[in-house]
C-alpha cells in the first residue's frame, strides 16, 4: 500500500470528525484492520505531510484524560483536504495497478531448484497464504461493520485469497506431475 492510499484512509477517517493521531490509528485498526498495514510512525509522518501541504489543520486543544487535563494535537480536514480526498478516492477506484506479483519472477527460475526443494518451498507459501487468509476472515467474523460497503471490500480480499490458493494449488499438482525441473535455455 502506497503513500498515497495511506493519506486516503487518514483523510477518509477525517470526512466525518475531528481526531487527534492517537484516535485515528484505533479508527483506521478498527473500522480497516484487513486492508491497512499503517504503522504509527508512518500515521504521524503522514498527519505532518498532509498538514505542511495544508490538507489538514491542526489544533491543541485541553481535553479531559484520566488523570486530569491533557493537552492534544487536534487534526481537522480543510476544504483542501476534502477535494484532496476527492481525487484520491477517485483515482484509486478508477485506477488498475498491475498484478504482478514477485512470485511470479520466482516462478520463472523455478527449474533452477530441485522439483523437491520447489514443492517445499511452493508448500511452505500455500500454508502462509492460508493461515493468513484464516486470520483476515476471523477479523471479518469479528468485524461489527457489516454491510453493503464492508461488504463488497471483505468479498474482494477473500477472492484474492482464494485466486492465490488455487493458483498454488494448479502450480503444485504441476510439479508433483512432473519428473525433474528442466532450467530454461536460450
Amino acid at each position: 500500500m502506497g503513500a498515497r492510499h495511506r493519506q486516503l484512509m487518514i483523510l477518509g477517517m477525517l470526512q466525518n470528525r475531528p481526531m487527534y493521531g492517537h484516535q485515528i490509528k484505533e479508527a483506521i485498526d478498527q473500522h480497516m484492520m484487513v486492508v491497512s498495514d499503517l504503522k504509527r510512525a508512518n500515521l504521524y509522518y503522514l498527519l505532518e505531510q498532509l498538514t505542511s501541504r495544508g490538507y489538514l489543520e491542526v489544533r491543541t486543544e485541553t481535553l479531559d484524560g484520566a488523570t486530569g487535563p491533557v493537552d492534544r494535537e487536534i487534526y481537522y480536514i480543510t476544504p483542501a483536504g476534502r477535494a484532496y480526498f476527492d481525487e484520491l478516492l477517485r483515482e484509486v477506484l478508477s485506477s488498475f495497478d498491475s498484478l504482478r506479483q514477485p512470485v511470479d519472477v520466482a516462478m520463472f527460475f523455478l527449474p533452477h531448484l530441485s522439483r523437491d526443494h520447489a514443492l517445499a518451498l511452493l508448500a511452505d507459501r500455500r500454508a502462509k497464504v492460508e493461515a493468513s487468509f484464516a486470520e483476515v476472515r476471523e477479523q471479518l467474523a469479528s468485524s461489527p461493520h457489516k454491510g453493503d460497503w464492508h461488504d463488497l471490500t471483505a468479498d474482494h480480499l477473500i477472492s484474492l485469497y482464494q485466486l492465490e490458493l488455487d493458483w498454488l494449488d494448479r502450480a503444485l499438482a504441476k510439479i508433483e506431475a512432473s519428473a525433474e525441473l528442466q532450467p530454461t535455455t536460450s
